[in-house]
């Protein structure tokens, strides 16, 4: 296997991965035809040498194309059907199949569950589920339960430059989403595997009292990383840490190493055991199966299943004398796991572990020679650091320049120092001598800690965040790191880094002319935040809900989808009240566009909640232009006292570039409900006319009434509603209000962000989604 080869089948399986739309079977059957006569064609006879190169890849690339196509098909027709949004109630049996996870679920306790559930007549095959459990039964890990659940196909909040949960359920194989509505019997107890890892993490979490460490140890051990926390996840990012704690490659290989050599020694001490088997292979399968009882142990997910195949391929080949060279068991292990699961292409980790290895053989060639440990060392993160940054910016949009330094610290000291002593503990443990595992765990906690302090000196702000890169800059910095890597003597290569460059230059933001704005209503669940752009100026209307464990919508969403817009600075960010769902990710946004001004109706609220001391009030009156457009405040009144919802920040903001009659205009309402309508219409009646209106409280039934329709009479009405909320908004009775008016009206958790511009040749609002901006193959 020649890694052009292997490299051939990684284009065709990205291009059929990343596929708009899916063609029928047949089609992608006459694709594997095509290959395998290619195939042909290359190893004949009478092909000419120079031809069979070309047939080869050819081959390899259709190969790749037809195979992930198929793959994908196979997942969606597993999927659950999306033909209600609100699920499907179905009783079934259960296994727990991973660790069950406690938290925090629609702003309730809850356990989240990974379930594979039997087949039956009402479910056909067997399916892979995620659901929430809000009772108070202690569900564990491995165990057979009889319940009743209400499912939907997964479904996500898609944004520009946001997180895509629909591609994350198709390339792990999730099959629905939903929740427990009825826990019936347990019919079977938890055993196995992964009972063994929840006793093994119970047993190191009484040994450990620090929740940070202990929940590191654990993670090493036997890859739970429940305790780890939103901040706690923060700090690793920052600092470079993450790929520490996940069962690695590094620490798989490592134990595969540690195995072979006390098979080595073995044979040293035993030489009777080489007469039959060479000493060679006898190394290699005991490294191989430590290395896969270590998987096992720390529950065989997709990074530790990678790492294992790429392992046993790699033996496999040295075994059977068919690998001669590093390369040669790379491309090996490339097309093993593009044979056991092509669509891991659309999974960070897979190309962060790909791209990861790739570097660090070159790093180690006699290409990059470096006199002495130490600046080898140096160079090896350095070199790494850069050649990952690309991919940093892709998956995460941040990459930590702390990370190279950090690493040089604490990379020797994890890997050969506490990974060992934590494997130690958990042998230990499986011996029945819970006193010293104990001992071992508070030993390794302990050496966390010192790591964590000396590290927590270092300056946390050099985490650099941007938006996703563009195409051309991915290219031209993949240049830029192939000269960086290519022999001495390339030219132009000491001045590759200059083709980095452009990974962080920012998108161009969208520029109106005078007079005129941009809205964009950001899709974050059930919550609202809407953009408005003028050509200098920005306002972000609310920033989204909190999310579970201390995450919010503001850091997951709002922020990475403005920098996805180009946007640099904010000039005001205005809450319309202090709840949850409008307010969740306001810290968050302030941390990243800090000069924001900021106004709310919840004054008092904010500086309790969020600290917040610099927040001027919206009072009704106020009102200002930026660039010509032109803003007012409705609502609340002064002198009124803060009633939460019914003191929504209500705004209105006005086109004047239009003509007369076809002006572009907006209401924004916040949760007022048919209360305040009326006292708008009262006082207000004649400002209330807007051609694009955000329904009410969500577009719940107390609100968007009649009369206030007909007052603001509106062109297009979006509903600020995550897709299936458990509050079923919005309510049928004012969708038909809405319908009555001729109005075009779009739920945003249905459709996704939504991007609109006003076009005042025909007075119209143009109303563009980002699931039809962005279609894929994984969305429905």
């Amino acid at each position: 296997m020649r890694l052009r080869h292997a490299l051939a089948v990684l284009l065709g399986t990205l291009l059929g991965a990343w596929q708009s739309v899916l063609w029928n079977a047949l089609t992608y059957q006459l694709v594997l035809v095509l290959a395998l006569v290619l195939a042909v064609l290359a190893f004949a006879q009478k092909t000419r040498p120079h031809y069979r190169t070309g047939l080869a890849l050819a081959a390899c690339a259709l190969f790749g194309f037809g195979y992930v196509s198929m793959v994908a098909q196979q997942r969606l027709e597993q999927r659950f059907a999306p033909l209600e949004a609100r699920g499907d109630s179905v009783e079934v049996v259960a296994e727990v199949i991973d660790l069950p996870r406690r938290g925090e679920l629609a702003g309730r306790d809850a356990t989240r569950l990974s379930l594979r559930l039997q087949a039956s007549p009402a479910l056909g095959a067997t399916r892979q589920v995620r659901v929430g459990y809000y009772g108070t039964e202690v569900i564990r890990a491995g165990e057979l339960w009889r319940m009743q659940l209400k499912l939907r196909a997964p479904r996500g909040e898609v944004n520009p430059g946001g997180f895509d949960f629909e591609k994350l359920a198709a390339s792990q194989g999730i099959d629905a989403v939903g929740y427990v509505q009825q826990l019936g019997s347990r019919q079977a107890e938890g055993r196995g595997i992964l009972a063994l890892r929840e006793r093994l993490s119970e047993q190191i979490g009484a040994a450990i009292e620090a929740p940070f460490t202990r929940a590191l140890v654990q993670a090493l051990a036997v890859g739970d990383t429940r305790g780890l926390t939103h901040a706690n996840w923060e700090f690793l990012r920052q600092t470079g840490l993450t790929h520490l704690i996940a069962i690695s490659g590094l620490h798989i290989t490592l134990l595969a190493s540690l195995g072979a050599g006390l098979a080595w020694a073995g044979c040293w001490l035993m030489p009777g055991l080489t007469r039959r088997v060479p000493r060679r292979q006898i190394c290699l399968v005991v490294g191989l199966l430590c290395a896969g009882a270590y998987a096992l142990l720390a529950g065989f997910g997709v990074p530790a299943q990678r790492t294992l195949l790429m392992l046993a391929s790699l033996c496999l080949g040295l075994v059977l004398r068919r690998v001669h060279t590093l390369w040669q068991g790379y491309a090996l292990a490339l097309l093993v796991v593009l044979l056991a699961d092509p669509l891991v292409v659309l999974s960070a980790g897979a190309w962060l572990s790909f791209v990861a290895v790739g570097l660090l053989i070159l790093v180690l060639s006699e290409r990059f020679p470096r006199p002495g440990w130490w600046r080898s060392l140096v160079s090896s993160q350095v070199l790494m650091s850069v050649g990952l940054l690309p991919l940093s910016l892709v998956f995460f949009a941040q990459a930590s320049l702390l990370a190279p330094f950090a690493n040089l610290i604490a990379v020797p000291l994890v890997t050969l120092v506490v990974v060992p002593i934590v494997l130690l503990g958990t042998l230990l443990a499986l011996g029945a001598q819970p006193g010293l595992a104990a001992s071992m765990f508070q030993l390794a906690a302990w050496l966390w800690q010192c790591l964590l302090d000396l590290l927590s000196m270092l300056p946390q702000s050099w985490n650099w965040s941007a938006a996703t890169p563009s195409a051309l800059a991915l290219v031209l910095a993949a240049v830029a790191i192939a000269l960086m890597f290519a022999p001495a003597g390339m030219p132009l290569r000491r001045w590759s880094p200059l083709l980095l460059l452009p990974l962080f230059i920012p998108p161009k933001p969208a520029t109106p002319h005078p007079g005129e704005f941009i809205l964009t209503a950001l899709d974050v669940g059930q919550g609202l935040s809407v953009l408005i752009q003028t050509q200098h100026h920005t306002l972000l209307y609310d920033t989204g809900p909190g999310l579970p464990e201390g995450a919010n919508a503001g850091e997951s969403t709002v922020v990475p989808s403005l920098r996805a817009l180009g946007v640099r600075e904010l000039a005001m960010i205005m809450l319309s009240h202090s709840d949850s769902d409008h307010a969740g990710g306001l810290n968050a946004v302030r941390r990243a566009f800090p000069s924001a001004e900021l106004r709310s109706s919840a004054v008092e609220d904010l500086a309790s909640a969020f600290k917040v001391k610099n927040a001027a009030p919206c009072l009704a009156g106020q009102h200002w232009q930026w660039d010509g457009v032109q803003f007012d405040v409705l609502h609340p009144n002064p002198g009124l006292p803060y009633l939460r919802n019914q003191s929504s920040c209500v705004l209105k903001i006005s086109a004047t570039a239009n003509s007369p009659g076809r002006a572009a205009s907006v209401l924004l309402t916040g949760d007022i409900d048919a209360v305040i309508e009326s006292r708008l219409l009262r006082t207000q009646a004649d400002k209330l006319n807007a051609s694009l209106l955000f329904a009410t409280h969500h577009g719940s039934a107390d609100g968007s009434t009649d009369q206030f329709l007909a007052a603001v009479a509106p062109q297009s009405v979006l509903f600020p509603a995550g897709f299936a909320n458990r509050f079923d908004f919005p309510r049928q009775e004012t969708i038909q209000r809405v319908s009555a008016t001729g109005a075009q009206r779009l739920t945003i958790g249905e459709v996704g962000a939504v991007h609109a511009t006003f076009d005042s040749r025909s007075g119209q609002w143009q109303l563009q989604t980002q699931r039809a901006l962005e279609r894929r193959w994984w969305r429905y």
